[in-house]
């Protein structure tokens, strides 16, 4: 399958710049996806899941954003309502690593500086 895009000049892998958006109304297209969504960064591609006989969306979606820090935008920036209904947000888990456990787990970046040698850390 031919890619849709071409994202050789990404630095970070599409699994950290892909966002799911699930609720979507069926009248939601890949362009008022988009529109909505390049709020919070440039998109390098977009798809509604559609069935493929019936060609009628299937209620959700995926953004793929140039960088990951759009996806942490944009999901710091919920509730989303496109087209009148108020849609979920997460991060895209590629279907080999559901069910990890780790495929759910929240990333947190924390930047720890010192002066002293002396302090102790509790995590």
């Amino acid at each position: 399958m031919k890619p849709r895009y071409d994202d050789s000049n990404c630095s970070e892998p599409e699994s950290l710049r892909k966002l799911f958006i699930g609720g979507l109304d069926y009248r939601t297209s890949d362009d008022s996806l988009k529109s909505f969504f390049e709020t919070w960064g440039e998109i390098v591609d977009v798809v509604v899941m559609k069935d493929p006989i019936t060609k009628r969306s299937r209620g959700f979606g995926f953004i793929t954003y140039s960088e990951s820090k759009m996806v942490d935008d944009a999901m710091s920036n919920r509730p989303h309502n496109i087209d009148g209904r108020v849609v979920e947000t997460k991060r895209a888990v590629p279907r080999d690593e559901i069910g990890k456990p780790e495929a759910n787990a929240t990333v947190k970046k924390m930047f720890v500086t010192s002066e002293s040698s002396n302090v102790m850390y509790n995590m």
